[in-house]
C-alpha cells in the first residue's frame, strides 16, 4: 500500500537526509513531502534529490505559524486522506554570539511551538500503522535540568497536557528574557530546556494516544540522532571528529520511523542509536529486584556507556578521572582498591565560601549527615584558600553487580548528589 510521509525542516542537514532516506525506502509507491519554510531553498533541495533519481514533493510550511501548519495538514488530508510517517524535525539555530534573551523566543517557538503545532495538526491524520517522530536530543532527559525543575515536566502526571507543557516553555522564555532563569535553576545553555520540553510534549501525546495507538498499530517516539556534522552544530562543539554525517545520523531515525507493522515498542520513548534513553526519575524508581544478568565490576568504560544512556555529557580530565559537569557542580567517579572494585561518586560544588564561615558550614553539613542516610557531606579547603563543599556516594562492588543494577545505582547517586546541591543552595 502506498505510504505518505512528511519531514519538516527538510531542505538541509539532517532533514534533507531523512527525506532522501524515505524516498529510497518507500520508492515509487511512496509520497514523501519535503516541508520547508523558504520556497527557494525548498525547491533547490527537491531539485537536488531529483538529480539523484529521488522524487520528493515540496510543501511550504512555517512551523512557527499555526495556520501554516494546519493548512499543510489539511492539504495532505484532502490529497491522501491521512499520513503514515510524520517526522517533526524543523529547528531554529542559536548562536554563541547572541545573548540568550535575544534569541530564546524564536528558538523555543520554532522547536517547541513547532512540535506542539505538528502534534495537534497531524495527530488526527495518522493512519493505521503510522509512525510519529519528534527529532530531539539526548539533552531531552531530566538529567539535563536542575532537580527543582523536574516536577514541571512530570509526564507521569495524568493531568499534564500539551497546553501545560507549552505554558512551562512560555514561562521559561519569560524567565530568560527577564533575567530570572538562573535563579530558578535553568541552565545557561538554552538548548537543553527546549529539548526536555520537546520530549515532554511527545510523551504527553503518546500517553493521550495510548489506547488508540495500541489498537491501530501507531507508534509515537522522539529520536536523538547523536552529534551530527552540520552548520548548526559546529559552533557549539570543539571536537567534531566523532560526529556523524547527516546521512549516517539519519539511519537510526529512519529505522524508528519505519518500524514494521505489529511493532509495539518503543512507544512514548526518547531513542538514540536504537536504544531507549531512560530519564533519571525512571532509573530511581526502577525496582532493583527486577534486575538480572551477569555480575561485573563497574569499569570506567562501562560508566561512560551508562552516562551516555542517561544523556549526560562527560569527559576524562587530565588526571584520568571520569567527570560530569553541571552549571553549579561537577561529579567525579573514582576507583579504589587492589582490583578497582570500590567505586565512589564525589560531587564538588563550584561555589566557594570564606574561611571564617567554615564552622557554620560544618554545623549545617553535620545536620545533613545526621538526618540523611546519604550522600556524606563535608567541607574541604582547596588551594584557592576558600572553603569548598563536597558530597560523596561509595560502594564496594567486589562481589559484582549486574549491568542493570550498576545503571540503577549510578542514577540514584547522581539524583541524590544533585538534590544535595539544591539543598545547599536553599540553606546557604
Amino acid at each position: 500500500m502506498s505510504k505518505v510521509a512528511i519531514v519538516t525542516g527538510g531542505n538541509q542537514g539532517l532533514g534533507l537526509a531523512l527525506v532522501r532516506g524515505l524516498c529510497s525506502r518507500l520508492g515509487d509507491e511512496g509520497t514523501v513531502y519535503l516541508a520547508a519554510r523558504d520556497r527557494e531553498r525548498g525547491e533547490a533541495a527537491v531539485r537536488g534529490l531529483h538529480d539523484e533519481g529521488l522524487w520528493a514533493r515540496l510543501e511550504l510550511v512555517d512551523v512557527r505559524d499555526t495556520d501554516s501548519v494546519q493548512a499543510c495538514a489539511d492539504a495532505l488530508a484532502e490529497r491522501h486522506g491521512g499520513v503514515d510517517i510524520v517526522i517533526s524535525n524543523a529547528a531554529a539555530r542559536i548562536s554563541r554570539d547572541v545573548p540568550n534573551e535575544t534569541q530564546v523566543r524564536t528558538f523555543v517557538d520554532t522547536n517547541n511551538g513547532g512540535t506542539d503545532r505538528m502534534i495537534r495538526a497531524f495527530g488526527p491524520l495518522l493512519n493505521d500503522g503510522a509512525r510519529f517522530i519528534v527529532v530531539a536530543s539526548s539533552f531531552g532527559t531530566l538529567a539535563s535540568l536542575d532537580p527543582r525543575l523536574h516536577e514541571r515536566f512530570d509526564v507521569d502526571r495524568s493531568s499534564l497536557s500539551l497546553a501545560d507543557v507549552a505554558k512551562v516553555m512560555d514561562d521559561y522564555v519569560d524567565a530568560v528574557e527577564t533575567g530570572r532563569a538562573a535563579a530558578e535553576g535553568w541552565p545557561d545553555w538554552i538548548n537543553p530546556p527546549s529539548k526536555v520540553g520537546q520530549v515532554a510534549a511527545m510523551k504527553v501525546m503518546a500517553r493521550e494516544f495510548a489506547a488508540e495507538a495500541a489498537g491501530r498499530d501507531i507508534l509515537v517516539n522522539a529520536a536523538c540522532p547523536g552529534l551530527v556534522d552540520t552548520d548548526a552544530s559546529r559552533p557549539w562543539f570543539d571536537d567534531m571528529s566523532g560526529a556523524a554525517t547527516p546521512d549516517e545520523a539519519a539511519a537510526d531515525v529512519l529505522w524508528l520511523a519505519t518500524l514494521p507493522a505489529g511493532t509495539r515498542e518503543p512507544y512514548g520513548e526518547l531513542v538514540q542509536y536504537r536504544k531507549v534513553l531512560p530519564s533519571l526519575s525512571e532509573a530511581v524508581s526502577r525496582p532493583m529486584s527486577r534486575m538480572a544478568g551477569t555480575l561485573v565490576v563497574p569499569t570506567t568504560a562501562l560508566l561512560q556507556q551508562l552516562l551516555d544512556e542517561y544523556g549526560l555529557k562527560h569527559k576524562i580530565d587530565p588526571d584520568g578521572d571520569l567527570t560530569v559537569r553541571w552549571e553549579k557542580c561537577s561529579i567525579y567517579f573514582f576507583h579504589y582498591g587492589d582490583k578497582r572494585e570500590v567505586l565512589q561518586a564525589r560531587l564538588y560544588l563550584n561555589r566557594r565560601f570564606p574561611v571564617e564561615t567554615r564552622p557554620t558550614l560544618a554545623l549545617a553539613l553535620d545536620d545533613w549527615n545526621r538526618t540523611k542516610l546519604f550522600p556524606k557531606a563535608y567541607t574541604v579547603l582547596p588551594d584557592d584558600g576558600m572553603v569548598g563543599i563536597c558530597a560523596e556516594q561509595c560502594y564496594d562492588f567486589e562481589g559484582g553487580a549486574t549491568r542493570d543494577q550498576i545503571h540503577h545505582t549510578i542514577g540514584v547517586w547522581i539524583d541524590s548528589l544533585l538534590r544535595f546541591a539544591e539543598w545547599v543552595d536553599e540553606q546557604m
